[in-house]
């Protein structure tokens, strides 16, 4: 299955989103809000959730758009705005009495039960100043997903099912970090999220189920597990994966085909599987603690060994997301 075999069904909000799966046979799938996720689940038998932003944190769900004229025009008031944004954002995130007027504010503007507004705001992490200053590209250091690379990724995928027509603008074209580049807030308040260590052991890993799973063809030298530049190109094309599910687990499959003994392609696949993962967390930051590392050797083709053709599609590496 491809992002061609889905039709999609525009509807107005998430709200309308919910309401249009609930309904049991309007639609097979939906992207909605929380708490909507779990009354959906709740709604229609059989339904799961599929993934969400507490696994992907890096994505920043919402952003303000205006048009160049009315920036320019109202710029000054603009940052005072954006930073009051940020402020609010901020003391939401760690006061409980910010957090409680939140949730009021919800339920009048809403009009939803206080119980929904709390799972909502409950179920969220309001992006902070620096996280904002990642995600537009202005910290140097930052080794996450900017807004760049998401807007490029779904800008392809939306092509591919037939929503964007023509050149997809330039992100500078449709970005603007002069405001924030006008605001100056510190404290750990106002700090980015910190994912800290990941919290499953490599036991955990090893008996998560999978989230999703992708063959790559990372090619070797007959014999060895170094990596040459092409090798690393593939792997840089799929780490931007990798980061964007910043919260599941990743699982590196070496495998080879039935050239040569049984031992010594246990030990090139799994050699081969390691020398995956440390690029990772050497030049792309991934936490070693995510990934688990394994060697197939020939136990897991998918194609004969009886062809050269066979032998170099079973001569891969797979990479699983692990929940």
């Amino acid at each position: 299955m491809t992002v061609n075999d889905v039709i999609i069904v525009e509807v107005p909000s998430a709200i309308d989103a919910a309401a249009m799966f609930k309904s049991g046979n309007a639609v097979d799938a939906a992207v909605v809000w929380s708490p909507d996720d779990d009354e959906c689940v709740k709604a229609v038998k059989g339904a799961w959730r599929l993934t969400s932003t507490k696994e992907a944190p890096f994505i920043i769900a919402d952003g303000f758009y205006a048009k160049r004229d009315f920036v320019n025009e109202r710029f000054d008031d603009l940052v005072k705005m954006v930073e009051a944004w940020m402020v609010g954002a901020s003391e939401i995130n760690t006061n409980v009495a910010a957090k409680n007027e939140a949730i009021r504010i919800l339920v009048e503007g809403l009009g939803v039960t206080e119980e929904i507004a709390m799972n909502a705001i409950n179920n969220v992490r309001l992006c902070t100043f620096e996280d904002n200053l990642n995600f537009f590209g202005l910290n140097t250091s930052y080794q996450g997903i900017t807004g760049e690379q998401l807007y490029l990724k779904t800008g392809e995928l939306y092509r591919q099912v037939g929503m964007v027509s023509g050149t997809l603008p330039a992100w500078r074209q449709v970005s603007n970090t002069r405001l924030l580049q006008r605001i100056n807030l510190s404290g750990s308040q106002h700090a980015a999220w910190d994912r800290g260590s990941f919290g499953k052991s490599q036991t955990d890993l090893a008996k998560a189920q999978t989230f999703s799973t992708k063959p790559v063809s990372v090619v070797f030298a007959s014999g060895s597990w170094k990596l040459d530049f092409n090798a690393m190109s593939v792997i840089d094309r799929e780490a931007d994966e990798m980061k964007l599910f910043a919260n599941l687990g990743i699982s590196i499959e070496g495998n080879t085909d039935n050239t040569g003994s049984y031992e010594a392609n246990q030990s090139v696949s799994l050699k081969r599987a390691q020398a995956v993962a440390d690029y990772l967390v050497r030049e792309h930051g991934i936490d070693r603690h995510r990934i688990i590392v394994k060697g197939n050797g020939w136990n897991n083709p998918i194609a004969t060994n009886d062809t050269p053709d066979g032998r170099a599609q079973n001569r891969r590496t797979d990479f699983k997301l692990l929940k």
